[in-house]
């Protein structure tokens, strides 16, 4: 949640709203050769952002400073209105003005030892 955050802000995006899927267990045999196991998620993400060059740094700081492998599924963007003089009085007086919606899907991969994920009976494989 705190590097997300840091993402957040280091992007620019002005929200980044997300859901993390439960993590399945991938089969990787070089992984169980050194006693771990890859975990893989799905995040979905709903950005707000002024430009979609805010977007683009979000999906850039993702790939590049979380743990683990990080890559994006889907990413659709659209533009919510139209740059005109009003708007940009409003970004000038520093009102969260929202020009640009996306939403992401990003997958994401890591390594974890194999006695800190519960293997029991309900693990997803």
């Amino acid at each position: 949640r705190e590097r997300i955050e840091a993402i957040q802000k280091k992007s620019q995006v002005l929200n980044a709203s997300y859901t993390i899927s439960p993590a399945q267990i991938e089969t990787n045999v070089d992984a169980e050769k050194a006693n771990h196991v890859v975990l893989n998620s799905l995040i979905s993400f709903k950005i707000d952002a002024i430009d979609d060059i805010d977007v683009y740094n979000f999906v850039y700081w993702m790939e590049n400073a979380f743990m683990g492998q990080v890559s994006v599924e889907k990413l659709d963007i659209k533009r919510t209105q139209n740059v005109t003089e009003a708007v940009i009085r409003q970004i000038g007086t520093g009102t969260k003005t929202v020009l640009v919606e996306a939403d992401l899907d990003m997958r994401w991969r890591t390594l974890s030892p194999k006695e800190s994920v519960n293997l029991g009976a309900g693990a997803a494989q």
